[in-house]
């Protein structure tokens, strides 16, 4: 075998497996997660709490999440340089939302209101059968991720 022949290869299959591992999952994640396979999906809180998670909302569409809007537990509106999502309703309407929208997930982005006001939002999501996801806050103060841990009936934090 030549030198020559190795080391072209060599070059040649180092650029197709780089632009295998750059674009590969891109183009997947796009044909699996085209038309009816993506989940609607609503965000719950404010637009003070949307503004924290917002570079995570635009990496969402590849992975087949499609954002429909934020539910707002505050009746004021938002300025239009707060939020570049719409605000679909209060939460007062959200099984009404919920229902209408076909949504199949729901974001609790805040669950420091009231206990009341989170057990609605749990109980609306259970009824119409959407799955939950809530936001960890404590991210936000600390340089790591955290990593939940069952303890008995509590749930704890640590750090990686």
């Amino acid at each position: 075998m030549s030198r020559i022949f190795l080391g072209v290869y060599v070059i040649n299959v180092w650029v197709v497996l780089l632009l295998i591992n750059r674009y590969l999952h891109d183009w997947l994640a796009t044909v699996a997660f085209s038309g009816a396979n993506t989940v609607n999906t609503v965000l719950v809180g404010s637009a003070s709490s949307v503004e924290q998670v917002e570079d995570w909302i635009q990496n969402q569409p590849p992975i087949g999440m499609q954002i429909l809007g934020l539910v707002n537990y505050d009746r004021e509106e938002p300025t239009e340089n707060d939020i570049d999502i719409p605000i679909i309703g209060h939460v007062s309407e959200l099984a009404d939302i919920l229902h209408e929208k076909d949504v199949g997930q729901v974001i609790l982005l805040e669950s420091r209101r009231s206990r009341s006001w989170v057990t609605y939002v749990v109980s609306t999501c259970y009824r119409e059968g959407c799955r939950l996801l809530i936001l960890n806050p404590w991210e936000e103060y600390f340089n790591q991720p955290l990593t939940a841990i069952d303890e008995g009936d509590h749930t704890f934090f640590t750090m990686q």
